[in-house]
């Protein structure tokens, strides 16, 4: 196995056995200071109980004085899953010995807020980001209702940050300034019809990616990078056979501002609408493609969609986020999961907590059994 590290007076190596335990060297070179680590293991999560065995300057000098033990020192500890810290003593050597852990790797804090990254924002996690969330779980140490609430709320972190917000969310926006709603059918307090959102899973996944490309909020730059891709999607956006199809460019400029605000279920101001239409100048038709990109994106961004939309938005992520899928596949042939979770959510007014939505998608047999035993 490879084995780096960013400490030039700490080295290490990593073997991993047939047994499917994994063995870790680490020679502290400094012979006057200790060394502290944050051990981090990728594809591998160890038993929480580990033991490490060390030869150090106090074995050595007991070995050429014969005053002391020169027997190897060893220790147990808590690993905290795949990130963990440990100190090495100066002039020393230690191996630490892992076993793999019969556990879910999910359960596993690191794992837990890496796939957070890769499920919500698309991206592998930057290392203060992973450092830090990570770390808001293992604060908790072994209080499992700590652990518990922790995990929520860091889930529910990804669909709140700026970073989804202005990429995924918006992208949900989008379809629904542009082609309204969809319809889906339900069981939950009887057989009924009910309006749900448009996009779907795959082409949500596709566009969320492309929007979001080289955004890492927080990072130098990170505006410039999400606005220059919010241009470039939406203009692509509209030069799709779909939305080509939907509005012609015959139309006027003032219907098809019309036709969007409808479509996004708002009733815009006369400011807001006359801006929109401001941006075909004094054309009578809508042929102008980035005219048509920039006040999709109006409509998209205003405010009382983004209010309105929010707790749709929310538990749509649920399904698309978790569980990989769209809310009427997999083991739901309809939208009476959905229809539940959005009517609870609501009843909570958006309180995710109390509504124990995101509690549940996290605990559920589906999502745990992505990565493991449920």
């Amino acid at each position: 196995m490879q084995a780096t590290s960013d400490n030039p007076l700490l080295a290490v190596y990593a073997v991993k056995r047939a047994n499917g335990s994994l063995t870790l060297l680490l020679i502290n070179k400094s012979p006057n200071q200790t060394q502290p680590a944050s051990i981090w293991i990728n594809d591998y999560v160890p038993d929480p109980q580990s033991g490490a065995t060390s030869y150090g300057i106090p074995q050595d000098d007991a070995a050429r004085t014969a005053n002391g033990s020169p027997d190897l020192a060893q220790t147990t500890f808590a690993t905290a899953g795949t990130l963990f810290d440990y100190s090495f003593a100066p002039y020393s050597a230690a191996v630490i010995s892992l076993i793999p852990t019969t556990r879910n790797r999910i359960d596993d804090a690191r794992i837990f807020v890496t796939q957070h990254y890769q499920d919500f924002l698309n991206r592998q996690p930057d290392t203060s980001g992973l450092v830090f969330w990570t770390n808001e779980i293992l604060f908790c140490g072994g209080d499992q209702q700590c652990i518990e609430i922790k995990r929520i709320n860091v889930s529910a972190a990804y669909f709140l940050s700026i970073e989804f917000q202005q990429t995924g969310y918006l992208v949900e926006r989008m379809y629904k300034a542009a082609y309204g709603d969809g319809s889906g059918a339900s069981t939950f307090n009887g057989a009924h019809q009910l309006p749900v959102p448009i996009v779907r899973f795959n082409e949500f996944v596709s566009d969320t990616q492309q929007i979001g490309q080289g955004v890492i909020v927080g990072q130098a730059g990170w505006e410039t990078v999400l606005e220059n891709n919010k241009q470039t999607f939406a203009a692509q956006f509209v030069q799709r056979a779909r939305f080509a199809s939907a509005f012609a460019t015959s139309m006027p400029p003032a219907q098809f501002v019309v036709a969007l605000f409808a479509n996004a279920g708002v009733t815009p101001t006369a400011t807001d609408r006359d801006a929109a239409i401001a941006e075909f100048g004094s054309a009578t038709d809508t042929s102008d493609l980035s005219a048509r990109a920039r006040v999709l994106r109006k409509v998209a961004e205003n405010s009382s969609l983004v209010m309105n939309e929010f707790n749709r938005a929310f538990v749509l992520m649920q399904f698309f986020g978790y569980l990989r899928r769209d809310p009427n596949s997999g083991p739901d042939t309809d939208y009476t999961g959905y229809d539940f979770w959005l009517a609870k959510l609501n009843q909570f007014n958006g309180n995710f907590v109390n509504a124990e939505m995101v509690k549940a998608f996290i605990t559920s047999s589906e999502f745990r059994s992505r990565f493991g035993p449920p």
